[in-house]
């Protein structure tokens, strides 16, 4: 994605070196700042994906140790649990 920026930086400058005239140095520049917006939305949604994961995650470590806690708890007493969640009975 760093490329997008390189380019339109390089892009903007090369406009300025050679002078184009002002309507089309006007229009790459806009190029040049909607090549930044995207950049910038796409990284913020790859952001959010990211959070979102380590929300998942966490929760999926949380339900083990209930589960372990609940298991050994059964262990410990000896006893077998009445209901089983997973089968549904």
């Amino acid at each position: 994605m760093n490329s997008f920026r390189s380019l339109s930086v390089n892009l903007l400058s090369y406009v300025l070196e050679i002078g184009y005239p002002s309507y089309e140095q006007e229009e790459l520049e806009k190029k040049a700042d909607y090549a930044e917006k995207m950049h910038n939305k796409v990284a913020s949604i790859h952001k959010e994906a990211e959070e979102r994961r380590a929300m998942v995650e966490a929760r999926k470590g949380e339900e083990m140790l209930k589960a372990e806690a609940m298991a050994a708890k059964y262990r410990a007493t000896g006893t077998v649990p009445k209901k089983l969640g997973f089968f549904g009975c």
